[in-house]
């Protein structure tokens, strides 16, 4: 009987026990207030993370800002860098005159100011540069081909390279801005480009390319006639006066020039006339190259070129289509024209030992009457500076081309 008491009263206590942990009734509350401090370290660990993450892309927009500005100022540095030193060439060079490049910097510095000005025009107020905030330095650079780090840049004469420095001081005239500083006000920042453009003078041949023709001429003047122009209309630069033989084999006129064939194989006047209309192309050449030229022995340093040619005018068609075609080039925006020199005719063949820049000035046929067609060929040039991409540089070229050259940018 007591067995069965105690086993009522043991069911009895058990059944009480599961009934309050279940009803929560007399479940402890401290695990409820103890959520409350945990709450609110979250709360503060939100705000804390959003302040941090509103300063870090605070702090990244205004750096992609003034980033944004000096890779702006080095474009433009580049640009006008590049434009300025086609100023830069001595224009003596073409008078025989002593060197004196006082009037080309002061022409380069002109034209510096003249793309500055044309920039502000559609730039925004905050990518816009005052006149004092470009510096132009014209110097000379020994050698080009240098590394970047051992390139040495000289402010002395003879220039062939031009510096740009754009500066915007903190405590200049036309300081920049941070876009947040000190998180409520804007302070001024130094942010400044250096951009330095040489012109190329060491010239070996062409490459010229599918989407740039090489401006070369088909037709090729002797050195002695080269070196013994006049000035015949007094302008004070010597002009050459090209002349082919007469279409007239017994006419005892001489020839100063020869038409040649850029592409080694033969002279033929379709392709002259061709290559008048468009310029030199890459399917005009051997390997799509011209050149290159060098001192010899080949193949390190290859001699001259050695190209067909021909001195006397073709027919009478052919010499005045030639003739046009000329003139076209003279009156055109872009005149000038990097023409061979060779020294000798010789059973077809001269031997190309570089080349000078021209200005086409006009170009005529010197028919003359008789029993027999006498047809000549006859153009006036004279000299001139020739930049082009498509001109194929080396520091392995024999000399340096007074004439011919190509724009580098070098820093």
């Amino acid at each position: 009987m007591w067995k069965e008491d105690l086993k009522e009263s043991f069911v009895e206590s058990l059944m009480n026990h599961q009934h309050t942990n279940l009803t929560g009734i007399e479940s402890p509350r401290p695990s409820c207030r103890a959520r409350r401090p945990h709450r609110g370290a979250i709360t503060l660990f939100f705000v804390g993370f959003l302040l941090i993450s509103v300063l870090v892309g605070a702090l990244a927009v205004n750096w992609s800002y003034l980033v944004t500005v000096q890779r702006h100022m080095q474009r433009m540095g580049d640009v006008i860098a590049l434009a300025a030193v086609h100023e830069l060439p001595d224009q003596g060079v073409l008078r025989d005159l002593p060197t004196d490049q006082s009037t080309e910097l002061a022409a380069a510095r002109a034209e510096a100011e003249r793309f500055r000005i044309a920039n502000n025009q559609n730039a925004s107020d905050a990518l816009r540069t005052d006149a004092d905030d470009l510096t132009i330095t014209a110097g000379h650079v020994p050698d080009i081909y240098a590394r970047l780090e051992d390139r040495e840049f000289v402010a002395t004469a003879p220039y062939n390279a031009l510096r740009v420095d754009v500066r915007r001081e903190r405590d200049g005239a036309h300081p920049l801005s941070h876009m947040i500083n000190g998180f409520w006000h804007a302070k001024p920042v130094s942010v400044t480009a250096t951009s330095i453009a040489a012109y190329d003078d060491q010239l070996i041949g062409f490459r010229p390319t599918s989407q740039a023709a090489a401006p070369v001429l088909p037709l090729a003047v002797s050195e002695a006639a080269w070196n013994s122009r006049t000035d015949a209309d007094n302008n004070g630069v010597r002009e050459l006066i090209w002349r082919l033989k007469s279409s007239n084999a017994s006419s005892p006129v001489g020839a100063n020039g020869a038409l040649v064939d850029l592409g080694g194989v033969t002279v033929n006047i379709a392709k002259i006339k061709e290559q008048l209309a468009s310029g030199v192309k890459p399917e005009h050449l051997p390997g799509g190259e011209l050149g290159p030229l060098g001192t010899g022995p080949a193949p390190a340093h290859p001699g001259p070129l050695s190209l067909p040619a021909t001195d006397t005018s073709p027919t009478k068609s052919d010499t005045k289509a030639l003739a046009d075609l000329l003139n076209q080039i003279a009156q055109s925006r872009q005149p000038c024209r990097a023409m061979p020199v060779y020294r000798t005719l010789s059973s077809g063949q001269v031997d190309v030992i570089g080349f000078v820049g021209v200005r086409v000035l006009s170009a005529t046929d010197e028919e003359q009457s008789g029993p027999t067609e006498q047809q000549r060929l006859k153009v006036t040039l004279e000299p001139a500076f020739v930049f082009h991409g498509t001109a194929w540089t080396s520091p392995e070229a024999a000399s340096r081309n007074p004439y011919i050259f190509k724009l580098r940018l070098l820093q």
